[in-house]
């Protein structure tokens, strides 16, 4: 985990508080629950400077898919014995135990109390951090230029001589890390440049 997306995690109570949080983490572990996002949005510039805005909220239906990865990811540290539990969630303090892993079980009485409070509160865009990675479909590959940015050799439609060969070029978001996929489309896109020089 890189060191400020593991701190941005950090639930903010106070500057002490986040001060001892911090030097727990060499001993911190942090899970990405992806999610296939079923929103959409937009970028667009600043009207005095062109500077980009992103315009971007997730819907309630991927709020609930986000609470979902967050309810199984908790689940599955806390059975392998994690310490403490801490799911970014504003409201819902960090979860605390030190029963060994062995004794313990997903229907321990503190530990789903903590489980409905994480599921009632849930993810609210007004008060959640997102984070996104491995963006995929925002220039999409399609048969007419009205179908997508790209052809099918990853040429853009309405630009000479530019080539897309990333991840934005696929169909849709996968859900999934992309890098198998991201490398072969890279790879097709490349032939096609040098067999048309």
């Amino acid at each position: 985990m890189h060191t400020l997306v593991g701190m941005l995690q950090l639930p903010w109570k106070n500057g002490t508080q986040y001060k001892v949080d911090a030097l727990k983490y060499p001993h911190l572990v942090g899970y990405v629950a992806i999610t296939r996002d079923y929103s959409s949005g937009s970028i667009t510039p600043e009207p005095t400077d062109g500077s980009p805005v992103i315009n971007y909220t997730p819907s309630p239906a991927d709020c609930k898919h986000i609470l979902i990865g967050l309810i199984a990811t908790a689940k599955l540290c806390y059975l392998r014995g994690a310490i403490e539990l801490a799911p970014d969630v504003a409201g819902v303090p960090p979860f605390r135990s030190q029963t060994p892993a062995a004794e313990r079980s997903l229907s321990d009485a503190e530990f789903v109390q903590w489980l409905k409070q994480l599921e009632t509160t849930g993810v609210h865009p007004r008060d959640s951090m997102f984070q996104s990675a491995h963006q995929m479909g925002s220039c999409r590959m399609g048969a007419t230029a009205e179908a997508g940015v790209v052809d099918q050799t990853g040429k853009a439609w309405e630009a000479e001589n530019l080539y897309l060969a990333d991840s934005s070029i696929f169909p849709s978001a996968g859900g999934v890390n992309p890098m198998i996929t991201t490398m072969a489309i890279a790879d097709r896109v490349a032939q096609s440049v040098a067999a048309g020089l």
